[in-house]
């Protein structure tokens, strides 16, 4: 084996853990996002800062209970108003886009920082397709 091979070897395994470590398979789950997320679907969500996400963007986010994710749109992010007053640093505003089936900010209110996952990159075709 040569240097450059063990080398290539190297960044193709690293490149494999920074990948996991940024992209993430979650399922729908609950009609909430319905008609743009059907319950069962698959997304690639993007891990990220809230920093990164922009209002309008489908998000993930943990949420205590069994279901451990809750799939979102962001509708404020820091410093844009919201519920006639503006979200502050470290929050979130998230709406479901099916808002009769939907517990969603107006129900419990802002989301922390620290409950964001990622944002929604891709949605993926069903599994074994």
């Amino acid at each position: 084996m040569t240097v450059a091979y063990l080398l290539l070897v190297a960044v193709a395994l690293a490149s494999g853990v920074w990948v996991r470590r940024r992209l993430v398979v979650v399922v729908v789950e609950g009609p909430s996002m319905l008609p743009t997320l059907q319950p069962g679907d698959r997304v690639l969500v993007r891990r990220t800062s809230l920093a990164r996400i922009r209002s309008g963007q489908v998000v993930v986010l943990r949420r205590p209970g069994p279901q451990a994710w809750m799939i979102k749109r962001a509708a404020a992010v820091p410093g844009e108003p919201w519920d006639d007053r503006p979200v502050p640093a470290g929050w979130l505003a998230v709406l479901g886009d099916n808002p009769d089936s939907s517990a969603d900010s107006r129900e419990f209110g802002l989301v922390p920082a620290a409950s964001v996952l990622g944002a929604v990159v891709r949605h993926l075709p069903p599994a074994g397709v």
